[in-house]
């Protein structure tokens, strides 16, 4: 029976740093964060950046295994989960908030700013309240979760220096409205447990329209991406991987709802976060 256990909490562990839609989170606050520095001209050491991705690395880990153990009936019923999940999963909880506080305070003192501190704790906490609340409220959950992710690209902004506010802003509304038309999309294949636990998410509340609806909120991200990168072409480079990106979404979304589900569904999805991991590595060369 221990046995039993062991590789059920093994394989939940495995599952979510498999999950596309945990490299999906992790790499969209990593495009954020990096897009933050650029526009702000901050220069980061070494050390500072490696502290930063671990911390974003735990945070998202952390609130996607919450999620796991708060929804658990409901993965059970979408055929996600190997059973009721036992209570040792919460030891794996315990310890990796234990880390993100050392070192989310070792960050904060060697930086020597305090208020480092608060917007971690801030962020991981929009995270858990995300999926033990506001997940069941619709678009209201789309959007604080959608929130959370513009607040890396702040971070990034804050430890630069001389910032232009309406650059900061122009990203800031192609990032949301990204978010806002790509986030529903991971509860497309949940329906049946997500309808039985008592969530209302985008896709119950606008069942086989929800494409419609999605492509309509990137459209209007790829129109913004167009405007803003003949706007400021300073930082063109950064609104053409917008642009590229929202292109790629609205794409797969008209290509069927039927698509949507199962292998081709998981399989686009990889794509996209794969085309995102494309754009980081072209940040990362502008950067340096």
């Amino acid at each position: 029976m221990s046995n039993i256990n062991e590789n059920t909490e093994l394989k939940l562990i495995k599952d979510i740093i498999f999950d596309f839609r945990f490299t999906f989170d992790l790499i969209t606050a990593m495009v954020f964060l990096l897009t933050g520095f650029i526009i702000s001209g901050a220069n980061s050491s070494t050390l500072n950046s490696i502290m930063t991705i671990f911390i974003m690395y735990i945070s998202s880990f952390q609130a996607h295994l919450f999620n796991h153990i708060k929804d658990n009936q409901g993965d059970i019923l979408n055929k996600k989960s190997m059973g009721n999940i036992n209570t040792k999963i919460n030891r794996y909880y315990n310890l990796f908030w234990i880390l993100f506080f050392i070192l989310v305070f070792l960050q904060a003192f060697y930086l020597g700013n305090p208020y480092i501190t608060i917007f971690w704790i801030v962020l991981a906490s929009i995270k858990i309240i995300y999926s033990a609340a506001l997940m069941k409220k619709g678009w209201l959950g789309i959007i604080s979760i959608s929130v959370a992710y513009v607040a890396y690209f702040y971070y990034g902004i804050a430890l630069g220096g001389t910032q232009n506010i309406s650059e900061i802003v122009a990203y800031s509304s192609i990032v949301l409205i990204f978010l806002l038309g790509t986030t529903p999309l991971k509860d497309i294949g949940d329906l049946k447990g997500d309808a039985a636990v008592g969530k209302i998410t985008p896709a119950i509340i606008h069942g086989s329209n929800l494409l419609n609806v999605l492509s309509k909120i990137l459209l209007v991200a790829l129109i913004l991406s167009l405007y803003f990168s003949y706007l400021y072409p300073k930082f063109w480079y950064i609104y053409i991987q917008a642009l590229i990106f929202n292109v790629i979404s609205v794409v797969f979304l008209h290509r069927g709802a039927k698509e949507m589900w199962g292998i081709v569904f998981q399989l686009r999805m990889y794509f996209i976060s794969i085309a995102h991991l494309w754009v980081l590595i072209i940040l990362i060369g502008n950067r340096i």
